[in-house]
């Protein structure tokens, strides 16, 4: 969502809460970021890109974006507002899954899938017996 500017995670984090705020406030038209580019605009770019792959031969198309982008196009997804863009995790390197239907809604149908911890319980890991398998 923004052009490199160095920082930290922190700060760029900064920046989403910052965009998240004025998307709650404003139109995304409205919304510059650091690119100067709009926010809709991003979106819409985004929106085509995929349209165009899924447009193809293909039955399975793979996309490789950065957590921002895939927060917006998933919030969309998910019919929820743009604003809140913010309220799904997106862990580095993690997969979703979305079945595209023609002419219906996207179907999520996993969100954040990481190998190293499917389920997001680094103080529980899963271990055969717990998943109810016989070591």
């Amino acid at each position: 969502l923004h052009a490199p500017c160095g920082g930290t995670l922190r700060d760029v984090w900064r920046r989403y809460l910052e965009t998240s705020r004025a998307l709650a406030s404003g139109p995304a038209d409205d919304v510059r970021l650091d690119c100067g580019r709009s926010v809709a605009e991003i979106v819409a770019n985004a929106h085509a890109a995929l349209r165009e792959s899924l447009a193809g031969p293909a039955r399975h198309v793979l996309v490789v974006a950065h957590g921002g982008i895939n927060r917006m196009l998933l919030t969309g997804f998910l019919g929820q507002p743009l604003a809140r863009f913010l309220t799904l995790d997106q862990d580095f390197a993690c997969v979703n899954v979305i079945d595209f239907v023609v002419g219906g809604w996207p179907i999520v149908r996993a969100l954040n899938v990481t190998p190293g911890d499917l389920f997001k319980a680094d103080d529980a890991p899963i271990s055969a017996a717990s998943a109810g398998r016989k070591p």
